[in-house]
């Protein structure tokens, strides 16, 4: 059903249904905004109702396609989407942001109430005029009942200067999230009056009213106790970091420990119902092995600062296939831990992505992988919008198994953001696809602070590609006791070689080549102070004189097995050398104990 439909068969819809669907609503739009795109026909017919209100799909991207594919649309006044729910600048054939949408936005909501779009006439033309000059009824005028928030809301989002909006989507929906906790603390107050005035009932004799007046105080401590939670709550301090508007509410049957069974054997069946549920600082715990088709997001330091979401049994998170929305989101909340999941990807998909500040997150003894490694485009992991931990609290990824087929981990993003730093990836195992397709670890743009320590890094074209187009964009780099196998080259080096990088005790096995054979002699001297006791095995052949420059050449390194999978891959052999680096040495690195320091090394 549509919400067009809903609307018809339904208005005015009840102030929760509203704020139910328009959480959806703000927060799809929110995607899509932050990925460039702006929708341009909000309007009751393109929201999709799945399973009545409890899931809503935003449909019709048809203008913002071709809003792309033809920049010079909107530059002849033509007028493209519904006139009804325009913003006035869409009317005027100007030039477009995502506050746009807002104004749409708050023509569903006001047509949820009334009916119909507060601009809608006899024509289009007619109703194009009312939307650029005229002021829209209040909904109090439609509907008394209204609460004067919703009033307010759609007040703001119906301005006519986009500046006067919210701001973005996303505020919308911090919003709109904490108006909907209200109502369903106030639906508990209600029914906590309710169901003890039915069970204390003073027409039962004196006993009964000698109960019921013993009862009263307890009444008033409850009442008492419910409004005393929501003035706190209305007066927590925002968390450092957030883009919230306004302190979010969880729900009042938030509980710290949640546990999911997709056969309904558990608390819930569901990871949504579950994270409706937590509180900041809980465990949702998924007891089962099944399979979880549905993209997880973490992106409020409100609602799950120091959760914990762990899988017992070994359950798996996906998406529906080709979707390429990732897998597993975090963005800008502190604390998370993420630990005994496989994540599962096909295609042009992240399996994780990790955005802003996010101080103290670990995602360990987790399994990624695809089900498609030639068409694996995209990294697995994604670092970048300024991800970051702090130097108490670092972003840490612990003992991962990645099989990708593109990329392993890409740790940086855009050259205007700012650097990703306080990361430590250590313990790990990445694979790429073949030695022609993969590459298990990036690091570009921008960097701080990163620390990349006892991992295997193995089958790609390189085993690390440093990407740094300018000097001084890494600083603080240590790469340390790691193995690196089956490779066409060790490294890729940046463009702009003046970074401060340290390479320690390391071991490169039955790899073909230091770098690309266009590196210059001088590119060599540059970086040679990069790398201290890094051992290289001797492929057959000569060795080039230039490995023998960063790296002491030894004829062969006896390993248990060398066969990725094996639970010796990798590991000295009895003979070994005792001074024999790599990720299982008993050496330990000069700044093992946490992320290297800023500037060159000596």
């Amino acid at each position: 059903m549509t919400l067009a439909e809903r609307i018809h068969q339904q208005a005015p819809l009840a102030t929760p249904d509203i704020l139910r669907l328009c959480v959806q609503i703000a927060d799809g739009l929110s995607a899509a905004h932050r990925q460039g795109v702006i929708h341009r026909d909000v309007k009751p017919a393109n929201i999709m109702l799945e399973d009545g209100l409890e899931r809503v799909k935003i449909t019709d991207f048809g203008l913002a396609r071709v809003a792309v594919e033809n920049s010079d649309l909107t530059s002849f006044g033509d007028m493209v989407g519904t006139p009804a729910f325009m913003s006035p600048e869409q009317v005027d054939g100007e030039s477009l942001d995502t506050r746009s949408d807002l104004f749409s936005l708050g023509c569903v909501i006001y047509a949820m109430v009334a009916g119909k779009s507060p601009f809608r006439s006899g024509n289009a033309l007619a109703t194009a005029r009312k939307v650029i000059t005229e002021p829209h009824k209040s909904l109090r005028e439609v509907s008394p009942d209204v609460p004067m928030y919703l009033v307010e809301i759609t007040d703001r989002l119906l301005q006519k200067n986009p500046a006067d909006r919210y701001e973005s989507a996303e505020a919308l929906h911090q919003d709109l999230i904490r108006r909907l906790a209200e109502e369903h603390l106030a639906d508990d107050e209600s029914s906590i009056l309710l169901r003890m005035s039915r069970v204390l009932s003073p027409d039962s004799g004196s006993k009964g009213r000698r109960t019921w007046s013993a009862m009263i105080a307890v009444l008033v401590v409850v009442v008492a106790a419910v409004e005393g939670f929501r003035i706190w709550q209305n007066g927590r301090t925002p968390q450092a970091e957030t883009t919230k508007s306004s302190p979010d509410l969880p729900p009042t049957n938030a509980v710290q420990l949640v546990s999911v069974a997709a056969d309904g054997s558990a608390d819930v069946r569901s990871l949504t119902d579950a994270f409706r549920r937590i509180l900041p600082g809980g465990t949702v715990r998924v007891v089962d092995a099944a399979r979880y088709e549905s993209p997880v997001r973490i992106d409020s330091a409100d609602l799950f600062s120091n959760i914990t979401l762990e899988a017992t049994a070994g359950a798996t998170l996906a998406t529906a296939q080709g979707t390429g929305t990732p897998v597993l989101s975090i963005h800008g909340t502190p604390g998370v831990r993420i630990r005994g999941f496989t994540l599962e990807t096909s295609g042009a998909q992240h399996a994780i992505e990790i955005t802003g500040a996010c101080a103290g997150l670990v995602i360990e003894d987790c399994r990624l992988r695809t089900t498609t490694p030639q068409e694996a485009v995209l990294t697995m992991m994604y670092l970048h919008g300024a991800a970051a931990g702090d130097e108490e609290a670092p972003i840490q990824l612990r003992n991962l198994r990645i099989e990708a087929g593109g990329v392993g981990i890409v740790v940086g993003g855009h050259e205007e953001a700012e650097p990703v730093s306080h990361v430590v990836i250590t313990g790990c195992q990445i694979r790429g696809a073949t030695r022609e397709y993969g590459v298990p670890l990036v690091l570009m743009t921008s960097v701080r602070e990163i620390v990349v320590t006892r991992n295997l890094l193995s089958t790609g074209t390189s085993g690390i590609n440093l990407a740094f187009a300018e000097a001084q964009r890494a600083v603080g780099v240590e790469v340390s006791h790691n193995t690196f196998h089956n490779l066409g080259q060790f490294l890729g080096l940046p463009a702009a070689p003046d970074q401060a990088v340290r390479f320690e005790s390391n071991l490169v096995v039955e790899s073909s080549a230091l770098w690309s054979s266009e590196t210059t002699a001088a590119t060599v001297a540059n970086v040679r102070d990069w790398f201290h006791n890094n051992w290289w095995e001797r492929n057959s052949g000569d060795v080039n004189t230039t490995i023998s420059e960063i790296a002491r050449v030894v004829a062969y390194v006896p390993l248990r097995s060398r066969e990725w999978g094996s639970a010796e891959f990798l590991t000295p052999a009895s003979d070994a050398p005792s001074d024999l680096p790599g990720r299982f040495s008993q050496q330990q690195s000069s700044r093992s104990s946490g992320p290297p320091s800023s500037g060159k090394q000596e």
